[in-house]
């Protein structure tokens, strides 16, 4: 083979190596996603419905499986304020067997901070798989502290589950319609 044929043939692989190889050396020039303008924020079941809904997306620093109040007023702590976000979901309660000494005060007073153009809305998360005995009965009386603070808290809830498959499936009919009403 020539010497000509040669150089050619170690330049064109070079260039395409390179052009291969340039987002790994020099970064990528991808853009940068966007935080949605609506999204779900809590528990478990923010992330089971959070991925079934259409234009609302699971921020996933502020959603974690386990997750109570006290988690996601942590992680928020170091969230910067973001004015695009328009409507924020919460799910949040169930890990702690909606206990009336939850500091909801302080969460939504958070939410405000960090997200100030931000409509809150609460949804109501599942009972009767864990071990909570008062758990259904402190059920409404929670939610009804999101509304006193202007958090509008979904007319439909998980409600009632006899274990935590069923209650974190998110084809039951109680997450669908949570997932139809945010929907539409």
């Amino acid at each position: 083979m020539e010497n000509k044929t040669k150089k050619f043939i170690f330049i064109t692989l070079g260039v395409g190596a390179f052009l291969l190889f340039k987002n790994k050396l020099f970064g990528s020039s991808a853009k940068v996603t966007e935080i949605p303008n609506y999204i779900i924020i809590g528990d478990s079941h923010a992330i089971q419905i959070g991925g079934k809904l259409n234009s609302v997306k699971v921020d996933w620093s502020l959603a974690h499986s386990g997750w109570n109040v006290n988690n996601l007023i942590n992680a928020l702590n170091s969230m910067p304020v973001d004015e695009k976000v328009k409507k924020v979901f919460i799910s949040i309660g169930t890990n702690s067997g909606f206990n009336l000494n939850d500091n909801i005060t302080g969460l939504v007073n958070k939410l405000k901070t960090v997200y100030p153009n931000a409509i809150l809305y609460a949804i109501k998360g599942s009972y009767g798989w864990g071990n909570f005995p008062n758990a259904q009965a402190n059920y409404s009386k929670y939610y009804l502290n999101f509304d006193n603070l202007g958090v509008r808290v979904l007319y439909n809830g998980l409600g009632y589950f006899n274990n935590s498959l069923d209650a974190h499936y998110p084809l039951s009919p109680a997450a669908q319609q949570i997932i139809n009403d945010i929907n539409n």
